[in-house]
């Protein structure tokens, strides 16, 4: 997923390209904090085309450009409930997808 994806732009709402740069950098910060999350590294096969993955990453994308004042009166907000609820959903799925591709690779060692 990146700036290029039309999506992105569309969950934000977003017709202009002013801030792509901005915009790009969210998305980075966000593709981050949800495989940091999760684990495993963002160019994990589990992590291409997949749809909870990119709809986290749209949301808190979205969150982060609209909450981007350093500072505040408010009391700061946590990460989006529905980003907390997919990602309680990504971190089993991607322990078992972990540990399929551990045991292929132990069983091709072993051929």
């Amino acid at each position: 997923m990146s700036i290029n994806d039309p999506l992105l732009k569309e969950h934000m709402r977003i017709d202009n390209s002013s801030d792509d740069a901005l915009i790009a950098d969210y998305e980075q910060t966000a593709i981050n904090y949800v495989v940091n999350a999760v684990g495993g590294h963002s160019d994990d096969e589990f992590y291409q085309n997949n749809h909870e993955f990119n709809l986290a990453v749209r949301m808190l994308t979205d969150q982060y450009y609209r909450e981007r004042g350093a500072s505040t009166n408010n009391k700061a907000l946590e990460v989006a409930y529905g980003v907390q609820s997919i990602i309680l959903q990504l971190k089993p799925a991607y322990k078992i997808w972990r540990q399929e591709q551990d045991a292929n690779c132990s069983h091709r060692k072993s051929e």
